[in-house]
């Protein structure tokens, strides 16, 4: 409905337009009287962005270049192997799911917060021109009953959702980005992008992802995404960090003295070490 009502009211004024712009035009010349119409016009639009708008022109600058700036963070701090691609209207990037939590635990370690605290010192600049930032976790398929065994379902799931609820909240302390503009997801195994059944392939499919999308980007399904990943369409705007800066030997910063380690409740991780699990249930998600 809002569609159709600023559609009329845009037919309206270039109607009112066209005929300003032939009345002035008749007195003043056709070319004098366009320059004086679209500039007033462009002179307003500066007026009712300046005082209505809430984005940053800053950030639409810094929002392509982000990619660039994340990747350098991150190989100042020493990760390695995390992957940086610059889409159309969005930026992506995956860690390893090593490189914040221990095996089969949400509790975020104490180097998973300083990569968190890098992230979110690199993507600041740019915040006027980010929409929303999705935190996306996902698991593993160890054993083949993982999808119909009822303890190994529901500890997979718990788990997937508190680690995307730990990177989340850590980075809503650190006020860079609106909390509104936050959203968790858990996909726990069901989005693998590599073999299941060997331990390589398991590897890269525990993993943390996060899809910034620009302001006005339409989210999409995220398997839509991978197929872009895949096409090599933008591999000109892919980085893979290798753990050392590019551009200067100076080391990242480390997280603040006062930021303390969040307290393991256990919830996602109850029997996952306990000796008497099940067999099955050990290492199915990590």
């Amino acid at each position: 409905m809002a569609g159709i009502i600023f559609s009329i009211i845009a037919g309206a004024s270039m109607s009112i337009q066209g005929v300003m712009n032939t009345r002035l035009g008749e007195k003043i010349g056709m070319y004098e009287a366009n320059m004086y119409v679209q500039g007033t016009a462009f002179i307003l639009s500066l007026i009712v962005m300046f005082l209505f708008g809430n984005g940053s022109i800053r950030g639409i600058a810094d929002v392509n270049k982000l990619y660039l700036t994340i990747a350098e963070s991150l190989n100042q701090a020493g990760v390695k192997e995390a992957t940086v691609i610059r889409g159309d209207d969005y930026t992506y990037v995956s860690f390893a799911n090593n490189v914040f939590f221990g095996a089969n635990s949400s509790v975020l370690t104490r180097e998973g917060q300083a990569v968190l605290y890098t992230f979110a010192k690199a993507i600041a600049p740019a915040a006027g021109g980010i929409e929303q930032v999705n935190i996306m976790s996902h698991t593993a398929k160890v054993t083949d009953n993982s999808q119909i065994n009822p303890q190994i379902i529901r500890k997979d799931r718990i788990l997937s959702a508190m680690r995307s609820a730990e990177v989340c909240i850590y980075l809503q302390q650190q006020n860079v980005i609106k909390p509104e503009k936050l959203v968790d997801i858990s996909y726990g195994e069901y989005r693998p992008i590599a073999d299941n059944s060997t331990e390589e392939g398991r590897i890269k499919n525990r993993r943390i992802e996060f899809l910034l999308l620009d302001n006005g980007a339409k989210e999409r399904d995220l398997n839509e995404y991978y197929k872009e990943f895949k096409s090599g369409e933008y591999a000109n705007t892919t980085v893979v960090t290798v753990g050392q800066s590019q551009s200067s030997s100076q080391g990242g910063e480390t997280v603040p003295a006062d930021t303390e380690a969040p307290v393991d409740t256990g919830a996602a991780d109850a029997g996952a070490e306990d000796a008497g699990s099940v067999e099955e249930m050990q290492n199915t998600s990590e």
